[in-house]
């Protein structure tokens, strides 16, 4: 699923790719290792998906303007969903870019890196949601037509039953 997703934001307008591993980063590494992106290891990754997140964005180059933080398990979500969160923030529609669908939040989200040191410091049990409690001024709901942005694939089952969908495309 990794180089589903990878591949699919290689065909978007970002300057740098960071891929933030964890768990079995060992077994992960030599498939992304031909497809030009920044491995960035997380030792805490136990602690839960804030603390990827964080490492990502503390490894991530001073010059960075925007962070999208795209989890793997959303690998539905194609690179028309992220061109079009990209054109948003473009257009100065707010420094947090959060796609819906049907009024729910999904993923991925697009953050201004203005938000770089407030992410440094988020609790784990409180995550990102706190970034857009203490900020709904600067939220942007991108509502999207496609439920991809809600759907996630958290067990071996959800893997097992959309695994086909992703063996001809990336």
């Amino acid at each position: 699923m990794i180089e589903h997703v990878v591949r699919s934001l290689k065909r978007c307008p970002i300057d740098a790719l960071l891929v933030v591993l964890g768990h079995r980063h060992e077994e992960i590494e030599p498939v992304l290792a031909p497809l030009d992106v920044h491995i960035v290891l997380n030792p805490d990754y136990a602690r839960g998906m804030l603390s990827s997140v964080q490492a990502g964005v503390t490894a991530a180059p001073p010059e960075t303007a925007w962070f999208l933080i795209h989890p793997v398990d959303h690998p539905h979500v194609d690179a028309e969903v992220v061109r079009r969160l990209l054109a948003a923030a473009r257009a100065g529609q707010g420094s947090i870019v959060v796609p819906s669908y049907q009024r729910r939040r999904g993923h991925p989200l697009l953050l201004s890196a203005r938000y770089r040191d407030e992410i440094a410091t988020l609790s784990p049990e409180v995550g990102l949601r706190e970034l857009l409690r203490h900020h709904p001024e600067e939220v942007t709901h991108l509502e999207v037509d496609t439920d991809a942005v809600l759907r996630d694939m958290d067990t071996p089952d959800d893997y097992r039953r959309e695994r086909p969908q992703f063996d001809d495309r990336a």
